[in-house]
């Protein structure tokens, strides 16, 4: 194999990672999102619920039933906001448990990383080798990142599989009316067409 194909084939697991990679940052971000409001509206909502007698006093207590503290009257808000307390704490330790803050800031920087080391291959301003070493150094960065973020969950379709690339004509390439056309494509199964 020439250089020109071992430069094409690191640009190819490059890519290849990349995606991965944004596949993973789609499925966690949301999830990190929806943990962190569950959090925080738990958390307000237990304050509220706490907060009531103590800022309405007697009076409010009064207004909703009884002012005695053994009646259900002040049993059922504190009970409420000892359930959405409780909520809240789940959310914010599965958050912390999952690592999911971390995870996405290296997935992230990972990304980014790569993104500098393909723009360099790209324009040959980097030799193979000191590529490669990066490449191997930064995917090292996020074990957690498979090649197959993101289809745990969900059946695979054939068009998972395919991968393609077109390489001539180049992006904002000026063309004639008769286009001379340069891709590979893999993974191509049956029902799939180009």
């Amino acid at each position: 194999m020439n250089s020109f194909d071992t430069r094409e084939s690191l640009l190819k697991r490059i890519k290849d990672r990349r995606r991965s990679i944004k596949s993973f940052l789609s499925s966690l971000e949301p999830a990190g999102t929806r943990l962190t409001n569950f959090n925080i509206i738990c958390g307000a909502i237990a304050t509220v619920l706490t907060a009531t007698p103590a800022i309405g006093g007697k009076t409010m207590m009064d207004a909703l039933g009884s002012s005695d503290p053994n009646s259900l009257t002040w049993r059922i808000p504190f009970a409420t906001a000892a359930l959405f307390s409780l909520l809240s704490t789940i959310a914010a330790n599965l958050y912390k448990s999952h690592e999911i803050a971390t995870r996405l800031g290296k997935a992230q920087a990972c990304d980014a990383k790569l993104e500098g080391l393909e723009t360099l291959l790209e324009l040959e301003q980097i030799t193979l080798k000191d590529s490669a070493t990066q490449y191997t150094q930064y995917i090292s960065e996020i074990p957690f990142v498979s090649d197959d973020s993101g289809n745990l969950l969900r059946r695979r379709s054939p068009l998972d599989w395919v991968k393609g690339e077109i390489l001539e004509p180049k992006p904002n390439q000026v063309v004639e009316n008769a286009i001379p056309c340069f891709a590979w494509v893999e993974g191509l199964g049956v029902g799939c067409h180009l």
